[in-house]
């Protein structure tokens, strides 16, 4: 923030002697606290509005598990469904004032954070792949046990 308000780098505040450098880059700078504070402000807000989807979605299975009692599976609709628009709302309403500024003006970082974040991004990257493709075969593969109703009990 200092170099930020002096206009100067923070080698220039930081160290005896300076060598001017040639780049002149405009922004804000970030530091690597205010950053991973950020990101992990971000993954707290993904994973209230993941929960949220994800139970609106899911708000829809008590309608076939108890299509015999309608009183029940109306409760259980509105309960699930209304856990999601909670948690949808809290994503909104979690704060982060501080990290306003960030999507304000073009961010400097750290040449050596940048190399650090873009490896746990591709570490992230992988695990999260490995998942979707887990998930998706589960999905059809449950679509797939599921006798169609149209077959009747012949088969």
């Amino acid at each position: 923030m200092l170099g930020n308000i002096f206009e100067v780098s923070i080698d220039y505040l930081l160290k005896d002697t300076v060598v001017q450098e040639s780049n002149t880059e405009k922004g804000y700078y970030v530091s690597k606290e205010m950053a991973e504070g950020f990101l992990a402000f971000q993954g707290k807000t993904h994973k209230y509005v993941s929960l949220g989807v994800s139970l609106l979605i899911l708000s829809t299975i008590p309608y076939w598990l108890f299509d015999q009692n309608k009183e029940l599976s109306t409760f259980l609709i509105i309960l699930i469904a209304t856990i999601g628009v909670g948690a949808l709302v809290s994503a909104v309403l979690l704060g982060g004032h501080q990290y306003k500024v960030l999507s304000k003006e073009p961010l400097l970082l750290d040449h050596h954070y940048v190399k650090e974040l873009s490896l746990k991004y591709a570490h992230t990257k992988k695990k999260y792949a490995v998942v979707m493709i887990v998930g998706s075969c589960l999905s059809i593969e449950f679509k797939l046990s599921q006798k169609p109703s149209f077959l009747g009990n012949g088969f």
